[in-house]
Order: C-alpha cells, then sequence, then structure tokens
C-alpha cells in the first residue's frame, strides 16, 4: 500500500492506495506516529483507493482511533460511495458509529 501524506494547518491527509492488510499496517501505523509528531490535530485517512480492508487493517483503525481519542486528535475516515466494498465491509462491523467517516475529505473539514 502507498500513502501520500498532505498536511492542511492542523490536518494531516492520508492518501491510501493499494490493499489495507497485515502486510500494510506497520506502515500505516509509522505515517499516523509522524503526523502526530507534527501537531496534527486530526488525521483523515482517505481510502477512495482502497480495494480490501481486511479484519486487521479494521481493528488497527478502531485502536489507532481509541488511542489517538485519548490524545485528542481525531481519527476520520474518507470513503467515497463509488468505494462501495470498503464502505459496505465498515458499514457492517458498523466502523462509522464510532469512527467519523465522509465522503469527501471537503466534508470532513466541515465535519
Amino acid at each position: 500500500m502507498n500513502i501520500t501524506t498532505q498536511y492542511f494547518q492542523e490536518t494531516a491527509l492520508f492518501t491510501l492506495n493499494g490493499k489495507m492488510d497485515f502486510q500494510s499496517h506497520s506502515h500505516l501505523l509509522s505515517s499516523i506516529e509522524d503526523a502526530v509528531h507534527s501537531g496534527s490535530q486530526t488525521i483523515n485517512l482517505d481510502l477512495q483507493h482502497v480495494p480490501f480492508i481486511d479484519s486487521l487493517a479494521i481493528g488497527l483503525l478502531v485502536a489507532a482511533y481509541k488511542q489517538l481519542k485519548g490524545q485528542d486528535i481525531q481519527l476520520q475516515l474518507v470513503c467515497p460511495e463509488h468505494n462501495s466494498v470498503v464502505t459496505k465491509i465498515l458499514q457492517s462491523l458498523k466502523v462509522p458509529e464510532l469512527i467519523p467517516t465522509f465522503l469527501s475529505f471537503q466534508e470532513s473539514l466541515s465535519g
């Protein structure tokens, strides 16, 4: 999985490209840690180019959300409707009820 990072004031946007699975989790964790150390107060994970997400990656998202929340840092997901496979998986596991999930990065900024 490739991760492109952009910073907008106190917000980090990670655009993920590729499968979110066991092999990619350490790269994502490292990127999140870097954003925290750089002073980001909000971290957005853009999942529009993620064709697959496994249970480990979902567990990682939930654990990261809880850990960051304890540090007063917001983790948000951006998952457009056209990414129906990942959207359906997240919805079936009720992830959007825990982690704020938006259709676009612009929407997350006003959310």
